[in-house]
C-alpha cells in the first residue's frame, strides 16, 4: 500500500527537515551570484516537498506522499543535473562547495520521503535505529 506509513504526527523529528535546512542554506549561499540565474529548480523542489510533507501527507496520504517524493527527488537531482550548478564545483580546495551540500540535503530529504512513503529501511534510517534513538532514550 502506498505509501506505507500515513505520516500523521509531524511535528517528529524527521530527517527531511534537516536535508531541507542544508540545501536551502547551500541555495541562499549562491542565490545572488548571477544576474540572470538562480537555483529555482532546488529551492522550489525543497519548499514543495516540505510543504506537502507537513501539510498535505497527514490528511491526503497518497498525494502528500507522492508529492513529497516527487519534489524531494527533484531537490537532490538539480544539483547533480541541472542547469544552473554546472558553473559550480563540487568543492572549494578541500571544503565541500554549496553544490554538494544542496545534493546532500536533497538527498536526506529523498531518504526519509522514501523511507515514510515505501516503508523501506535507508541508510538515514538506519543511523536513526542504531545510533540516534539509542542515544536520546539514554538521555531522555
Amino acid at each position: 500500500m502506498f505509501p506505507h506509513h500515513p505520516l500523521t504526527n509531524v511535528r517528529l523529528p524527521h530527517h527531511i527537515y534537516a536535508g531541507a535546512l542544508v540545501a536551502l542554506l547551500a541555495v541562499a549561499v549562491v542565490w545572488d551570484d548571477e544576474r540572470d540565474r538562480e537555483p529555482l529548480v532546488t529551492a522550489a523542489g525543497v519548499v514543495v516537498a516540505v510543504y506537502a510533507f507537513v501539510f498535505l501527507w497527514p490528511y491526503y496520504h497518497r498525494v502528500g506522499a507522492a508529492v513529497t517524493v516527487v519534489s524531494a527527488g527533484l531537490a537532490a537531482a538539480a544539483p547533480v543535473a541541472g542547469p544552473f550548478w554546472r558553473g559550480y564545483g563540487w568543492a572549494r580546495g578541500y571544503r565541500p562547495g554549496p553544490r554538494l551540500w544542496a545534493a546532500v540535503g536533497g538527498y536526506v530529504m529523498v531518504d526519509d520521503a522514501v523511507a515514510h512513503a515505501f516503508g523501506w529501511l535507508t541508510p538515514g534510517d538506519a543511523v536513526w535505529y542504531a545510533v540516534v534513538h539509542p542515544v536520546l532514550s539514554m538521555v531522555g
